[in-house]
């Protein structure tokens, strides 16, 4: 499946040809995570981790992804559990 990599701060942002996106990003030690996101209007939405392997150390983690081209898809971007805690707030 051809895939089309970004950076996203610490995030690496992986956009499949059927529109799927994930992510996935340093975690822990040597360690790495990651789960889907979506895009809402102008804003990328990080969902949460849906599972953790044995990767990178973070210095090694970061120099990959610094050769990637920045995320400019979308204006903003937000993690799910963000909104969450923003929702569940409202009276």
């Amino acid at each position: 499946m051809e895939t089309a990599t970004y950076r996203l701060n610490e995030y690496r942002i992986i956009e499949h040809v059927n529109g799927l996106l994930e992510w996935e990003t340093h975690y822990g030690f040597g360690a790495q995570q990651h789960g889907t996101c979506f895009i809402y209007n102008d804003i990328l939405i990080i969902g949460p981790c849906s599972h953790e392997e044995v990767g990178y150390l973070k210095g090694e983690f970061l120099d990959r992804i610094e050769k990637l081209p920045f995320w400019n898809k979308t204006e903003s971007y937000c993690l799910l559990r963000a909104i969450r805690r923003c929702l569940r707030a409202t009276p």
